[in-house]
């Protein structure tokens, strides 16, 4: 049977118990280690990035899983590293997320030129130079569109959008009574998956 007691200096308190015949005596109690600012500011980082990841998981590990094939790694640790050295900005504990300097994905494949965003009533509508044909370009690339709503942290995608050659995409994200602010992103992708744009921001909007 475990017996506490206190120990001879006061500092703490001791358990005593038996353990393979032996008595075995040892202190229990709260540890309290004290951390830097430096410490609190990287766990509150990880702690930011993580709680935005989850929203987008489904889109980042398509996106960062070339990057990460590369580095013998996962897309969701490419990811958020990405975000904890780029898009967190602040002093502790004031730390938050730069949407426009997020990037959810990291590769070589082309952009597109010419690209415009047109806002509608119910619908955002994406459009770029399909004639654009350079190194690297294939005509059934995809597009990949995200809009995050920073408010309710909530995230709706496109994860197989257009082809490169079409030149347009419509995005009808989730409308509320009230306006929201809402973050918008594009990506282009190859229609094997192997290769990747980076992220382009395409703003912030009132929705």
């Amino acid at each position: 049977m475990a017996k506490q007691n206190k120990t001879a200096s006061g500092g703490g308190r001791t358990v005593s118990y038996m353990l393979n015949n032996k008595r075995v005596t040892r202190e229990i109690g709260l540890f309290k280690d004290t951390q830097s600012i430096r410490q609190l500011a990287v766990r509150e980082a990880t702690r930011i990035s993580t709680a935005f990841l989850k929203t987008v998981r489904d889109f980042i590990e398509i996106t960062f899983e070339p990057a990460a094939a590369l580095r013998k790694d996962n897309a969701w640790n490419v990811a958020s590293s990405l975000i904890r050295k780029e898009a967190i900005k602040g002093l502790y504990p004031e730390q938050q997320i730069d949407f426009s300097s997020l990037c959810l994905s990291q590769g070589d494949l082309p952009l597109v030129d010419d690209l415009e965003l047109k806002v509608g009533t119910d619908q955002l509508e994406y459009s770029w130079n399909p004639a654009n044909t350079q190194k690297g370009m294939f005509w059934n690339d995809k597009v990949m569109l995200l809009v995050y709503f920073p408010e309710i942290k909530k995230a709706e995608f496109i994860l197989n959008g257009a082809n490169r050659n079409e030149g347009k995409q419509i995005f009808k994200p989730l409308k509320f009574a009230l306006p929201s602010v809402i973050e918008t992103y594009l990506t282009f992708i190859s229609s094997n998956h192997k290769t990747v744009s980076d992220s382009i921001y395409t703003g912030q909007l009132i929705w």
